[in-house]
């Protein structure tokens, strides 16, 4: 014999006619697709509360430890821990001060590690996130289920973009890729004479970008080996760059300002410096036979590698525009130059260069720009004739006002100033941990076109091109990569020029990877320009809240952070404010409505504050292919949340919402995986949602929503299930695909040849009566969507039978039946007429007519199964689970384990347990009173109806045998009238 576990083990005795039990409430599972997000909803978060600060502790007495931030000094909200979890008590350590805490000398110990929890003032801690791999947060509010608070206005949640290890704002180039260096090509084709130029020995072109040097010979004299000539050279950027310099000279139309230079022969004509000397190019001049041309001239290109870089607006870390130190970076005058940057216009990030040429009636400035991204052209340059007035004059540039100013001294001949002016941080707008990779796939003089990838849904794939001035753009796009992300690629050879010199080549890959932080970043600041009417100065006469006697003061609407300016008729104001207030004083009277410019905290939480996040996550492994038991709607819908119009188990929800008012107790949710993630979901996928099923053990009904591909795979499960060895009896509900025909016994996969041939069950297979179909194959619902909307859905069959086991399910009593039970939950069934509905009744499967304003009734209440009236009928299984189950539980719980005096004792023991449990439920009306043999009403027995014995090749093992009637609805109704008489007996 098998060896089982120990137990109770109950199963059908097939015969035309007898049994199965009862207990728990019928829980109908439902498999099928969902989001593949998951939702928090209105998680704590308390602001700034610091988790788990590692600790640096002082190793002599005291033994003190200073915190990374500001603490409250709460005793009741901060816990020291050692580093297996353990807490040290709370009279071993104590607070210094706000920001620094002492261990007792008892308690310290050298080799431990310690963490801490406390609660901080400051707000510059980021909040951790209550989960991972986040996608959106939906809302994030003071009070549940409100929102009051808006991403990138109010919060944002970090995210860290990662590149080249070295050159962290670029992307990772493939070793393998063409040009993977930069490099240096000389075009001695200008030249008429023999002279040529070659790159130095020493040369060693490192940068990244492509810059062009052209150089002409002029005045050349003497003769070998005494050769002179005079170059003139200047050298401009041939590309945008995060990194890149200006030209040589900074104006490089200016003629007279181009490097002059004379060449010796044997003297310095080899190793020649050009361009910046940090550059490290250097060249040899090769005369030739007889000398350098007056005329000839020369083109050195420093060419950079193929380079992609990020946007540097994703590397700033400033939220609104912001000017760098003036820098100077030669001279010896006196001048000194500002600038006020807030007009800025460019979208990206540009450094300004200026060089004193000349100082007279005018004083002459070369400025030179070199920008991030550009539209027309990769440098802009030009020379400003400045003319003060006083000691300042003004050159706009970019919406930038540069003030010089003489106020010191005057400007020299030589001077050089830079400045970069850096546009806000730009956040990408996605929030899931995504790497990307880029690879070329053709290059043209003026563009190279790349196909990327990314690992996530979210981050997708696609084409994208650059033409050297601006963003990596996807066809039809301007902005950069989807989610805000923005890309360039450097060096690329414009239009009119040498293919050669583009650093790409088709199966170059560069790579990099955005992720998410898992925090909360609340510094994000409030920009406020507030207007005060004259008639709101208020004069302190005591100085009683400036602090200074006859002084005028303003109250704006939030305290600053910081003040950009106080204005008033369009002229700045001498101000003060009164530390950490929104009071702003003046020593005199404005006279005149005030203007102040300012900056502020914004909307969020206070450090201590409980604030609530709902949000999208990416639904983990453990979520999927696993039934999880819901007792309400709004726990089923909070899980199965987010919705959209693929979520098959929301859908589901929806339909069977108002049968938790109606008595539906639970139902399990099993959300399939989609394996490959590609959108497609395979019969493995749902095959492996169905093993989930097989998990528990007080599941009733199996409904597999919209595939019907894995129906055999479903019946082989059910069908497991039923076996009573393994104790998880349970019906399924069946319903077809979308417009199959109703067909007949001989056509395949028609509803008529499923439900007489894929469905049946033969010989003492414990899967009889355990097979329901519904015919109808096309409903429509209108579901509530999250955002407010509808959604007109068209559904197959298996909607309807996930419906029809909630039900059942909701049903107050096994006997209970669906026979004449109307719907109206959906906005329309399929119905059928005429022979159609023959079939579909001979066929035994549930179908329904409609009576009217979107009514429908169910005219057929019955399994496939045709066995026995007891495995035809839906109510008829229901009252076998019911008293089996009972059953079976009562002996699990009063028998098994007991050890009776005999065996005689053991049987009576099972007998009277057994008939316990008929008695109460025959009480109930769970089942027919019992019948004799000419199927009169009679009592129960408890000697005939129950048997009892003990296994002849077993001393433990135990048979039982057990009767009971079932309560049938009453299904037709045959008469025969008689006319003019009652005398029946003739008829």
């Amino acid at each position: 014999m098998v060896w089982r576990p120990t137990g109770v083990y109950v199963s059908q005795i097939l015969q035309p006619e007898p049994v199965e039990v009862s207990g728990s409430p019928r829980i109908p599972c439902y498999v099928g697709r969902g989001h593949r997000y998951a939702r928090v909803r209105n998680s704590e978060i308390i602001r700034s509360f610091i988790y788990e600060e590692s600790l640096t502790v002082s190793g002599i007495l005291p033994h003190t430890a200073t915190l990374n931030y500001n603490s409250d000094e709460a005793l009741d909200t901060s816990v020291l821990y050692r580093s297996d979890g353990t807490i040290v008590p709370q009279n071993r350590w104590w607070y210094n001060s706000s920001s620094q805490i002492q261990i007792d000398a008892s308690e310290f110990d050298i080799t431990e590690t310690y963490t801490f929890d406390y609660q901080s003032i400051d707000r510059t801690p980021l909040d951790p996130l209550p989960v991972t791999q986040i996608r959106n947060p939906v809302q994030i509010g003071r009070t549940l289920d409100r929102e009051a608070f808006d991403e990138f206005v109010d919060y944002k949640l970090p995210m860290t973009i990662t590149g080249d290890a070295t050159d962290t704002d670029a992307l990772e180039a493939d070793p393998g890729n063409t040009y993977p260096t930069p490099s240096v090509v000389i075009d001695n084709t200008g030249a008429t004479s023999t002279g040529t130029i070659v790159e130095g020995a020493s040369s060693n072109w490192t940068h990244n970008y492509r810059r062009r040097t052209l150089l002409v010979t002029s005045a050349p004299g003497g003769v070998a080996p005494n050769r002179t000539m005079t170059i003139t050279w200047f050298s401009a950027p041939g590309c945008p760059g995060n990194d890149n310099l200006p030209g040589i000279p900074l104006d490089i139309a200016e003629a007279t300002e181009w490097r002059t230079d004379t060449i010796t022969e044997g003297v310095n004509d080899t190793d020649y410096p050009l361009d910046f000397a940090s550059l490290n190019l250097t060249v040899d001049f090769v005369w030739g036979a007889t000398q350098f041309g007056a005329g000839d001239s020369f083109t050195i290109d420093g060419l950079g590698p193929g380079l992609l870089e990020f946007d540097l607006t994703h590397i700033n870390t400033n939220q609104f525009i912001e000017a760098g130190s003036v820098t100077k970076e030669a001279g010896a005058g006196l001048g000194t130059l500002s600038l006020d940057a807030s007009g800025y216009t460019p979208t990206g990030q540009r450094k300004y260069w200026f060089e004193c040429i000349a100082v007279g009636a005018t004083t002459d400035f070369m400025y030179g720009i070199h920008k991030e991204v550009s539209g027309a052209a990769p440098y802009i340059y030009g020379t400003a004739n400045l003319t003060f007035t006083g000691t300042t004059a003004t050159l706009t540039l970019d919406g930038i006002v540069f003030t010089f100013d003489i106020t010191v001294g005057v400007f020299a001949d030589g001077d050089i100033f830079s400045v970069e002016v850096k546009p806000p941080r730009n956040e990408v707008t996605f929030h899931d941990d995504r790497s990307y990779e880029l690879t070329v796939t053709s290059v043209a003089l003026g563009d190279v076109d790349f196909q990327w990838v990314t690992d996530t849904p979210e981050g997708g794939a696609g084409t994208a091109s650059s033409d050297n001035m601006g963003y990596l753009n996807p066809t039809g796009s301007t902005t950069g990569l989807s989610g805000n992300f923005k890309l360039h690629a450097r060096n690329v050879e414009p239009a009119g020029g040498d293919l050669t010199k583009t650093m790409y080549a088709s199966g170059d890959k560069f790579t990099c990877s955005v992720a998410c932080d898992d925090t909360i970043d609340w510094s994000l600041l409030t920009a406020e320009s507030e207007t005060i009417e004259d008639s709101d100065i208020v004069h302190d006469v005591t100085g009683s809240i400036t602090g200074t006697a006859d002084t005028y003061y303003v109250v704006l609407q939030h305290t600053p952070s910081s003040i950009q300016g106080v204005t008033s008729g369009g002229s700045p104001l001498s101000y003060s404010q009164v530390p950490n207030t929104p009071y702003i004083w003046f020593s005199t009277d404005p006279g005149a409505d005030v203007v102040v410019n300012y900056r502020w905290v914004g909307e969020e939480p206070a450090p201590g504050d409980t604030y609530y996040l709902t949000a999208n996550y990416l639904r983990p492994d453990s979520m999927y292919n696993i039934p999880t038991k819901f007792t309400s709607y709004e726990a089923a819908l909070n899980w199965v949340s987010p919705v959209d119009g693929n979520n098959d188990l929301y859908v589901m929800l929806s339909i069977i919402e108002p049968l938790f008012k109606a008595g539906l107790q639970a139902i399990y949710l099993c959300q399939v995986k989609d394996a490959d993630g590609d959108g497609v979901y395979t019969d493995v996928d749902f095959q492996e949602g169905i093993d989930g099923s097989e998990l528990r053990d007080d599941i009733r009904d199996l409904v597999v929503l919209n595939h019907f591909t894995t129906l055999n795979y479903q019946l082989n499960s059910v069908s497991n299930m039923n076996d009573p060895y393994v104790k998880k009896p349970r019906l399924t509900w069946i319903g077809a695909p979308v417009g199959t025909d109703v067909g007949d016994s001989a056509t395949a996969d028609t509803l008529v040849y499923i439900a007489k041939n894929t469905l049946q069950v033969y010989g003492n297979d414990p899967a009889h009566g355990s097979r329901i179909m519904v015919a109808p194959t096309t409903m429509t619902k209108t579901v509530n969507m999250q955002d407010g909307t509808t959604k007109l859905f068209t559904l197959d069959g298996s909607f309807l039978a996930g419906y029809l086991a909630a039900r059942v399910a909701a049903f107050s009593s096994p006997t209970r039946t669906l026979l004449r039970k109307t719907i109206g939950v959906f906005d329309s069934i399929e119905t059928f007429e005429g022979g159609d509905i023959n079939l579909i009744g001979e066929a035994q499967m549930v179908y329904c007519i409609s009576i009217g304003s979107g009514v429908y009734r169910i005219e057929q209440a019955t399994t496939t199964d045709r066995f026995a009236n007891h495995t035809k009928y839906i109510s008829a299984m229901c009252q076998k689970h019911n008293i089996n189950q009972a059953v079976q539980n009562r002996l699990d719980e009063v028998i098994i384990s007991l050890v009776p005096v005999s065996p005689r004792d053991a049987a009576k023991l099972i007998r009277g347990e057994v008939g316990g449990v008929l008695t109460s439920e025959l009480a109930k009306g769970n089942i027919s009173p019992y019948l004799d043999d000419d199927g009169n009403e009679r009592p129960f027995d408890p000697d005939t109806d129950v048997l009892a014995y003990q296994d002849e090749t077993s001393r433990t093992l135990y048979w039982t045998k057990f009767s009971y009637f079932l309560r049938y609805e009453i299904e037709r109704i045959y008469g025969l009238a008689m006319a003019d008489s009652n005398d029946f007996g003739n008829a």
